[in-house]
C-alpha cells in the first residue's frame, strides 16, 4: 500500500511541472482530497530523497506550501543535495517561508557551496528571512570574495547589500 501511495504521489508531482496554474491547483486540491494529511506529510518527506531531482523540487514546494511550520528541518537537509538546481531551489523555497530558523543554514551554504549562484541566491533570500547575527558573516563574506573573479565580485556586492539591509532593518526597531 505504501508504494501505491508514493507511486500515485509521484505521479501528481510530476504534474505539477505544467504550466498552467488551473491543472497545478487542481493537482494540489486533489493531493489533499486523497490523502490525509499525516499520511501525506510523511510521503512528501520521503519523496524529499528522491532520485529525480525535480520530484524532489514539487515535493519541497508542496510541503513547505501545505505544512510551512513543520518543513523547515527536511527543507534544509536539500541544501546538502548533490544537484545545484535543488540546492538553488530549496534556498527560494526557505527564503518564501521567511523564518529565520533557516537563516543559519543558508548562511553556512552562502559562505560553503560550491555553485556561486547557489551561494548568490542563499544571500539574497537572507534578506527575507535573515537575523541580526547574519550581518557579521555577509560583512565577511562581502570582504572574502569581493574582486576575486565575477562571481566573487557580484556575490560580494549581494552579501555586503543584504548586510545593510538588515541592519538598517533591525537598527529601526530600536
Amino acid at each position: 500500500m505504501a508504494n501505491d501511495s508514493l507511486s500515485a504521489l509521484h505521479i501528481l508531482l510530476s504534474g505539477l511541472s505544467s504550466p498552467d496554474i488551473t491543472e497545478r491547483t487542481s493537482i494540489i486540491r486533489r493531493l489533499i482530497e486523497n490523502f490525509e494529511l499525516p499520511h501525506l506529510y510523511k510521503l512528501l518527506v520521503a519523496t524529499l530523497e528522491d532520485e529525480d531531482s525535480s520530484i524532489a523540487f514539487f515535493a519541497a514546494r508542496v510541503l513547505a506550501l501545505m505544512f510551512p511550520l513543520h518543513s523547515v528541518s527536511h527543507l534544509t537537509k536539500l541544501l546538502m543535495a548533490p544537484d545545484s538546481d535543488l540546492r538553488h531551489s530549496t534556498c527560494l523555497i526557505l527564503g518564501d517561508l521567511g523564518t529565520s530558523v533557516a537563516s543559519s543554514k543558508l548562511l553556512e551554504v552562502a559562505q560553503n557551496d560550491e555553485d556561486p549562484d547557489v551561494r548568490f541566491t542563499a544571500i539574497s533570500v537572507l534578506k527575507s528571512c535573515g537575523e541580526v547575527d547574519c550581518i557579521p558573516v555577509l560583512n565577511a563574506i562581502a570582504k572574502k570574495d569581493n574582486a576575486k573573479t565575477i562571481d566573487g565580485r557580484a556575490i560580494s556586492r549581494e552579501a555586503a547589500d543584504v548586510a545593510a539591509f538588515l541592519n538598517q532593518k533591525f537598527t529601526s526597531r530600536t
